[in-house]
């Protein structure tokens, strides 16, 4: 007896079994093999390779979602057609990618070179049956990957798709992950080329010496082919430096250009904010300048001291769509630097010139001299040094010069030997004077007709003293925006950050403490997250801040702008925190709103134990710390969602 059992189902099912076995198997060493790249353009290609490998197909191509999400930028291709070049951006909802990209579905098409909805740009290539597959990180579309045979035409078979779909999921993990790595590692090296460019152009207080080093450090921050700077005098821009235009024959003198008639400039004299152009021949309002048409892509950058903008950093190319945002951000970065070298540079020019002039003047004018016995006995003198003292000339003669002057008789210099010079300062009339005593010359003179007289050559440095305070000022100023950047670039978690710029600015403003607080969620209250604090003052960390019927936490909420508050204590403002306020000694406070995304999530508290009225160029320093401390924020909200 012979029994026959029909085993067709059993047989295909294993059949199928057996398949997706080896299909998982080559799924496997394909998601290891893409996440192992080290880069994403490495990445980008080994998706499409393998890909094509994975699916059996001819082309693969694989598209991104651009910054601005307004279209689909091709990255990547197997087997794709030269003529067809990286960079090409379709639309969305333009052929396959652009409707898989607005559906985050997939999407098979039986014969893609027939099809009414295939996106022009692509005509005349072949193509038939195409599968398009998103590639989503949660719910967010982040690209497209498409597949296509040269010669089948048809749907894909529901395996062919599920396959595509399991292998374009783990793509766009591995896709944001490189994405994550790569702009953290462009952070750290921005920071330290901002660093080390600004420590090199920092480096002299000569204007000529500055603008050189600028140029020079560009490179660090952005490549490109010829670079310029140009400052603002009026209406009028000033090219002042340039580098690499020579090479493509650009050989005319230094340019003075109209602010209002280069489009650029003045959008970015408007804006504050920098710009690129990829395409120039195809920007309607460019200004093309002799010598210029080899110019293909432009990046530009105002330059600000204190925001007033003051100059532009100006970058060319000669390959089309060569700049992107990228390089915009990195040169603003760099040009908000070198602003306040610039203006040290410009303010010690200033004060050399005027120092010269003044030297001129004096030369001129016999300015305040004055010819003293070894007692001190004014023996002659002139106008300049009457009008100083408010003296006529006859009643200064034999007059004590300290005690002319106001010396303290504690301070009064004793009776110098006969080759004795000093040079001092002294305060006179709210004025600041450097005192220059140098031995009457006896080159020449008989011996029974040399005296012991010295030459007193009073000079006003009052201005010089202001200004090198002020440089020291911005030195400082700069120094501490440096430490800041480099405590959110060393990758140190967010307490560890907050506390350093805490410590930061109690230093620079002189203060025994300073905190930073963070609102919940709801917004209902604020915590103290970091503080700094002398052994000697009472701790603030973890205590509540409550947001409603809070006039104070209302205004930096509401203006998103510093409050000054002189009496904390009694101030209205601060009326539901007045026992912390007490708690703390703190007399006169400091609050900086924390911003990310234009909503402010905490702030910056910095205080003062005795009445402190802080200035404004405190505040605006203070500011300038809390909007670093809202990227590095704003970085970190990101990392969390992601």
């Amino acid at each position: 007896m012979v029994v026959y059992t029909d085993i067709t189902e059993r047989k295909q099912a294993e059949a199928q079994l057996a398949r997706r076995a080896q299909e998982m198997a080559a799924l496997y060493e394909t998601l290891i093999e893409i996440n192992s790249q080290p880069d994403l353009d490495t990445l980008l290609n080994a998706i499409v390779r393998r890909a094509a490998d994975l699916v059996g197909t001819s082309i693969v191509t694989l598209y991104l979602l651009r910054p601005d999400g307004q279209g689909l930028e091709l990255v990547a291709g197997c087997n794709w057609p030269e003529a067809a070049p990286l960079g090409t951006v379709l639309r969305l909802g333009e052929g396959v990618a652009g409707r898989v990209a607005c559906s985050g579905e997939p999407l098979s098409v039986a014969d893609y070179q027939n099809w009414e909805g295939r996106a022009r740009v692509y005509d005349g290539y072949i193509a038939r049956r195409t599968l398009g597959v998103p590639l989503q990180v949660g719910e967010r579309v982040i690209g497209v990957i498409t597949v296509s045979d040269v010669a089948r035409v048809g749907d894909f078979e529901q395996d062919e798709v599920r396959l595509v779909k399991l292998f374009a999921d783990q793509a766009a993990i591995a896709v944001e992950n490189a994405r994550l790595l790569e702009t953290e590692r462009e952070q750290r090296e921005l920071a330290d080329a901002l660093r080390q460019a600004t420590s090199a152009v920092s480096g002299s207080l000569d204007l000529d010496c500055t603008l050189d080093n600028i140029l020079e450090q560009v490179d660090r921050v952005i490549p490109y082919d010829a670079v310029n700077i140009g400052l603002i005098e009026g209406e009028i821009v000033r090219i002042v430096r340039r580098r690499g235009h020579e090479q493509f024959g650009q050989k005319r003198p230094l340019s003075l250009l109209q602010l209002a008639d280069i489009p650029n400039l003045f959008r970015m004299y408007k804006t504050g904010q920098a710009m690129f152009i990829p395409d120039v021949p195809a920007y309607p309002d460019w200004v093309w300048l002799p010598g210029d048409r080899w110019i293909r892509s432009y990046v530009g950058a105002p330059v600000r001291v204190r925001e007033r903008i003051v100059g532009f950093l100006n970058a060319y190319s000669a390959i089309p769509n060569f700049f992107q945002q990228t390089h915009a951000d990195r040169l603003q970065a760099f040009a908000d630097q070198v602003g306040l070298a610039i203006d040290n540079a410009q303010l010690f020019h200033n004060v050399e010139q005027g120092k010269r002039d003044w030297e001129a003047t004096f030369d001129a004018m016999q300015d305040a001299v004055v010819l003293v016995d070894r007692d001190y006995r004014i023996l002659r003198a002139n106008r300049a040094f009457a009008e100083l003292v408010q003296c006529e000339l006859p009643d200064l003669i034999h007059k004590n010069y300290f005690e002319l002057v106001g010396v303290p008789a504690d301070q009064i210099i004793p009776q110098p030997p006969a080759d004795w010079s000093a040079t001092w300062v002294q305060e006179y009339h709210n004025r600041i004077c450097e005192i220059q005593a140098t031995p009457l010359p006896t080159n020449g003179v008989r011996e029974s007709d040399r005296s012991d007289s010295l030459i007193l050559v009073i000079r006003d440095i009052t201005a010089r003293r202001r200004a090198e305070e002020e440089i020291r000022r911005r030195n400082r100023e700069l120094a501490l925006l440096n430490r800041v950047i480099a405590a959110s670039a060393a990758g140190q978690d967010m307490a560890h950050i907050l506390e350093t710029v805490c410590w930061e600015l109690a230093q620079v403003f002189d203060v025994p403490q300073a905190a930073a607080a963070l609102l919940n969620q709801d917004r209902t209250q604020a915590v103290v997250v970091a503080e700094y604090r002398t052994e000697d003052r009472p701790p603030a960390l973890g205590a509540v801040i409550p947001t409603k019927d809070n006039p104070s936490v209302e205004y930096l909420l509401h203006r998103k702008e510093p409050l000054v508050i002189p009496d904390a204590q009694s101030d209205p403002l601060l009326a539901p925190v007045h026992d912390l306020m007490r708690q703390r000694g703190t007399v006169s406070l400091l609050l900086l709103p924390l911003i990310v995304e234009g909503e402010v999530v905490g702030s910056l508290g910095v205080d003062a134990i005795e009445p402190r009225p802080f200035s404004d160029e405190e505040v605006a320093l203070a500011q300038r710390v809390a909007e670093q401390v809202s990227g590095v924020l704003a970085r970190a909200r990101l990392e969390d969602v992601q």
